[in-house]
């Protein structure tokens, strides 16, 4: 993934190896610099980025409940959404001094 400044059209990060075939989904935060990917067949991850940096801060595996989109809470970065054709997920990002992960609800 290439992320690309506007107006300027400048190469401002790449992301790199956070799935093995393709992406169904990205999704910008709307207050940082992260962003949600969500990938397809063979590993279904779901991954934060931070994209000033360039690095991945968490990863969950989705395959016991695929989805087809991602969004974050407009009003709260920290807050997820994951949907599919016949599945609705709610999960948080909660974080510590030292450590990032995902926690997803099942619905």
């Amino acid at each position: 993934i290439q992320v690309i400044t506007f107006p300027d059209f400048e190469v401002s990060s790449v992301l790199k190896d956070g799935c093995m075939m393709e992406y169904i989904d990205i999704a910008f935060s709307p207050t940082d610099n992260y962003i949600l990917t969500l990938s397809s067949l063979p590993d279904f991850k779901l991954s934060l980025w931070d994209h000033s940096t360039a690095t991945i801060l968490t990863t969950v595996n989705i395959k016991s409940h695929p989805g087809n989109a991602i969004s974050f809470n407009p009003l709260n970065w920290k807050q997820i959404c994951v949907t599919g054709d016949q599945s609705f997920h709610v999960g948080s990002i909660e974080t510590s001094k030292r450590k990032i992960w995902h926690k997803i609800v099942n619905n």
